[in-house]
């Protein structure tokens, strides 16, 4: 069980800890490359930027702060594809972006620091992903950042 403690103690670090890391990472991107594709066809780093911003407000913290708070809520579907038609912003502050993810995920860090074992039992049901426990979604949260993490980090080398 020690292990497991521990293990959900690196876990909830890395999810705090991730939006300084991009905070670091944005600002080491120079102004002019965040509004080119970082391949043919793909998103800008500012793309990506929002597109973490979008899935935290849109998706993962709402989902997180549900099943923390309630018996097995039915969580609903994100189409960040979609999301992100309708509503990206090229014109948007990188910074402000940063920002805003920094205050969601300190929203989300309050619902998991420190909570009991059985907590990270609870579970919610998802359309697609079905029914999920609050761990997996933590875990799946953290995963999803750091492979945007990685892609950011490549556009500020890149320069």
């Amino acid at each position: 069980m020690r292990e497991l403690a521990e293990y959900r103690g690196r876990l909830v670090a890395s999810y705090a800890n991730q939006p300084q890391e991009l905070q670091r990472l944005v600002a080491r991107i120079p102004a002019g490359r965040l509004s080119r594709e970082l391949e043919p066809g793909g998103w800008s780093p500012h793309q990506i930027l929002t597109h973490l911003r979008d899935v935290e407000v849109q998706a993962f913290v709402p989902r997180i702060g549900r099943i923390v708070t309630e018996e097995t809520p039915r969580l609903a579907s994100f189409d960040p594809e979609a999301w992100m038609d309708q509503h990206y912003d090229g014109q948007e502050g990188a910074g402000e972006i940063a920002a805003e993810i920094q205050r969601r995920r300190a929203a989300g860090s309050q619902w998991i620091d420190g909570l009991e074992a059985e907590g990270w039992s609870r579970t919610g049901e998802h359309p697609s992903f079905g029914v999920r426990t609050l761990q997996w979604w933590v875990e799946y949260s953290v995963a999803h950042f750091a492979e945007h993490l990685e892609q950011l980090a490549r556009s500020a080398e890149d320069g």
